[in-house]
């Protein structure tokens, strides 16, 4: 916390040989600034005569009858009064601490940064951890206090462990699981140690608890990283207590790309997507593509067994932009199903389209650039049949390239599919 001080120092600048200098009432206290305020860096603790290890990162390191001792380095822009190493056990507010004086040595030439080191008894260490800071005050009495850190100490009583966790089944790539842990151990009192989330074999995430002789849900959290293909990793929890360990059954996790780019003219399918066993895991919610290359020619979207969905034929439920509908979109309806679109209409500068629903996406649909001035007549069939199979051919007194075959055009169109997640929650347990 940032102190409180009666006296204020300022400098006057002085430019000319007369100046007028007004001293205002001093208040009776104000705000310390927080560059003036003495602050602790890179916190260090050491087990007995152990590796000085960093007391910002989580470990499974513990106690054992063992001395521990704290390092720091400090600044402060007025000289330190005192430096105490504070420490509380389970069950003890901040308030009910106990403390000891820190050894303190400049260094350098820096009069105003010290290191600063601190051991505490294992005679003072009857609990499952032990909890310490920092404490310092300047002779202006300004107080400071450093990050509370815990570390794990061994207790005399028996502990038996076990954990579950429920972890969702599928997930897009780049999204980060919130997965939950349980943790219940049998013992007189409480215990201290890590939960740890692994993935394939490797920790990802880690967090420090105190576990109280109950069941105690610890979350983690992974970020699953982008390979752009479907996967599917192997994941458990495991906790860690006083040098033992207790891990899960391996539950199976699948990830894939969110979005995916077919090019339309290697079209075949959106179907869903399933694991190993052939459980779907996410299917197809939307699909999008847009053409800035041909002003003559304009989307046509079917299904294979002939209804239009967009194009310019008036057997087509879209034919022009769904701007004027409410919210930009337009509702049909197809074998039971709703379905919106979103449609730019054939005159704007960058034709595109949109289709989702909340149900499954067709799993054919024949995408085709036509001509603008082109209307379907005949049966549907008839004519997608000779748009796909006939190239488009130019009037004679107009330039060859100005009707390109629609095939040839759609190389350049990607269609991009956006999936929806389907998922379930299951749990695996220790053994």
């Amino acid at each position: 916390m940032r102190g409180k001080t009666n006296s204020i120092s300022s400098t006057i600048p002085i430019t000319d040989c007369e100046n007028i200098i007004t001293f205002d009432e001093i208040p009776t206290e104000y705000e310390v600034p927080e560059y003036m305020a003495p602050r602790t860096y890179d916190v260090k603790f050491q087990i007995e005569n152990g590796t000085k290890q960093s007391a910002e990162i989580t470990s499974d390191e513990y106690l054992d009858e063992q001395e521990l001792t704290v390092f720091a380095i400090m600044n402060s822009q007025v000289p330190l009064k005192q430096v105490e190493l504070r420490y509380t056990l389970p069950g003890q507010s901040a308030d009910e601490f106990k403390s000891i004086v820190m050894a303190t040595t400049q260094l350098g030439s820096q009069e105003t940064t010290l290191f600063v080191s601190g051991s505490i008894s294992p005679d003072d260490m009857s609990s499952s951890a032990i909890t310490y800071w920092i404490y310092s005050i300047d002779e202006n009495l300004v107080e400071q206090e450093s990050k509370h850190y815990t570390i794990a100490v061994k207790p005399t009583y028996d502990i038996d462990a076990a954990i579950e966790l429920d972890i969702t089944t599928s997930k897009p790539e780049g999204s980060t699981i919130r997965p939950t842990a349980y943790v219940t151990i049998t013992a007189p009192d409480s215990a201290f140690g890590t939960v740890s989330l692994i993935v394939n074999g490797n920790t990802v995430s880690t967090k420090a608890v105190l576990l109280e002789p109950t069941q105690t849900p610890v979350e983690l959290e992974w970020k699953i990283p982008k390979v752009g293909k479907q996967m599917i990793s192997d994941i458990r929890a495991e906790v860690k207590l006083y040098g033992d360990s207790v891990t899960t059954d391996i539950a199976k996790l699948n990830t894939f790309p969110r979005t995916q780019l077919i090019p339309i003219s290697e079209l075949k399918s959106i179907l869903p997507l399933s694991d190993e066993v052939g459980n779907m895991i996410a299917q197809p919610a939307l699909v999008y593509a847009s053409d800035r290359y041909y002003e003559n020619l304009r989307f046509q979207v079917t299904t294979e067994d002939g209804y239009c969905f967009i194009g310019p034929s008036e057997n087509c439920a879209v034919q022009e932009s769904t701007s004027s509908e409410r919210g930009g979109i337009q509702s049909i309806e197809y074998n039971g199903k709703i379905y919106r679109i979103d449609y730019s209409g054939p005159y704007n500068p960058l034709e595109r389209f949109s289709i989702t629903t909340i149900d499954q996406l067709p799993s054919k649909l024949v995408i085709i650039l036509v001509p603008l001035e082109k209307t379907m007549k005949g049966p549907m069939e008839e004519l997608i049949e000779e748009l796909i199979e006939k190239p488009i051919e130019a009037p004679i007194d107009e330039p060859i390239d100005e009707f390109m075959p629609s095939a040839f055009a759609l190389e350049d169109i990607d269609l991009k599919v956006k999936y929806r997640t389907i998922s379930e929650i299951v749990t695996v347990k220790s053994t």
